[in-house]
């Protein structure tokens, strides 16, 4: 097993007129009431929202899929309220879910990977509207506290305005002198690194490397590692955001779930040995790296004794649901006002569930 080997990062699908039509449609429905109405024909079903990461800078434009800024994180925040969504912790709304006691629309709030901005950012949003939340922890990079190297590599080409690099000085089977331009051939090279970084190299390799490609792409990695907003959070902080009342649960060691079930179970047990270490806890609810689950990994948290796991998966959650199979609805700077709101009515998983039959 390689030592780090991150699922991938989806990256939000560009705009297309289809979509610029369907955010035409919401705008005249909340208009007339319709949110309104189906919200109430849907207040039985539980929604589940996922965010990563908070940003004050540039990460929401870099990564809008995974980042999204305080300024529309707090508006989110403030539509749930202003629009009576009930927001409870994860442990009581899947109890009066499953029960089908849900009586008024139920929100979870959950944050994916556990990065600094979640506890520095997000908590104090949060506390101001004394919602709660679950906090899904990884902790390979949270042990290693470095930066996340697929998404530092991403950051550095993104913000790069270099046209061409050398890649003699950094070791790898691809050299000389590279292009990037266009997009399409500068996304290719830092994907290429990214794969040869996890597969290949240790913790410590990888650090050299992010440092001389910063070099090269002329953006610093010391000011990466400084800023921490690549960084996950560490075991004092990851305690204090339990201590001060959220929820911190399981979500692989290396942000992966092999199929083969011996390394699935290998990959869990990693996850909650640090877990426990720091809080004293097991963790009875998972999350899938990056939403991806395969058939055979039911049996694996059934047999690890998991409550619960969340996919990304949109839609809304009913009693009849597999507690292993939840929906949710991954939230990001792309996602317009509208289109959360229509996604929070139902409205959305109403059209789904018509299209399906």
């Amino acid at each position: 097993m390689a030592e780090y080997a991150g699922a991938p990062i989806t990256e939000p699908p560009a705009v297309s007129n289809s979509r610029w039509i369907r955010r035409g449609i919401y705008s005249a429905l909340r208009a007339v009431g319709g949110f309104r109405v189906v919200r109430w024909l849907t207040r039985g079903e539980l929604r589940i929202l996922c965010y990563h990461g908070i940003s004050d800078t540039d990460l929401h434009r870099f990564a809008p899929y995974t980042f999204m800024s305080s300024a529309t994180f707090r508006e989110r925040m403030r539509h749930l309220r202003q629009d009576g969504y009930r927001v409870v912790g994860l442990d009581e709304a899947l109890d009066d879910c499953s029960r089908g006691l849900l009586s008024s629309p139920a929100v979870v709030l959950t944050f994916d990977d556990s990065f600094k901005s979640t506890l520095y950012k997000a908590v104090p949003i949060l506390e101001e509207f004394r919602f709660p939340a679950t906090i899904y922890l990884t902790t390979y990079y949270a042990v290693k506290e470095q930066p996340i190297f697929r998404l530092v590599v991403r950051y550095m080409f993104w913000k790069s305005t270099k046209n061409e690099i050398n890649l003699d000085l950094l070791g790898l089977p691809h050299a000389g002198m590279r292009k990037l331009r266009p997009k399409s051939q500068k996304r290719k090279l830092q994907w290429s690194i990214i794969k040869h970084g996890e597969l290949h190299m240790k913790e410590e390799q990888r650090t050299w490397l992010c440092e001389k490609l910063g070099e090269l792409l002329g953006v610093s990695y010391d000011s990466i590692v400084k800023s921490g907003e690549l960084t996950l959070m560490d075991q004092d902080e990851v305690a204090q955001a339990a201590s001060r009342g959220f929820d911190i649960q399981l979500h692989t060691h290396r942000h992966r779930l092999p199929n083969d079930p011996k390394e699935a179970h290998a990959e869990l047990e990693d996850n909650r040995r640090v877990l426990k270490d720091w809080l004293g806890q097991d963790g009875r609810h998972f999350c899938y790296p990056s939403g991806i689950w395969k058939p055979n990994h039911i049996k694996v948290l059934e047999e690890a004794g998991m409550e619960s796991a969340v996919t990304c998966k949109p839609g809304l959650n009913r009693p009849d649901t597999h507690p292993l199979l939840l929906h949710r609805f991954v939230d990001g700077e792309h996602i317009t006002q509208v289109e959360f709101e229509a996604e929070m009515s139902g409205m959305v998983d109403l059209v789904r569930r018509n299209l399906r039959g």
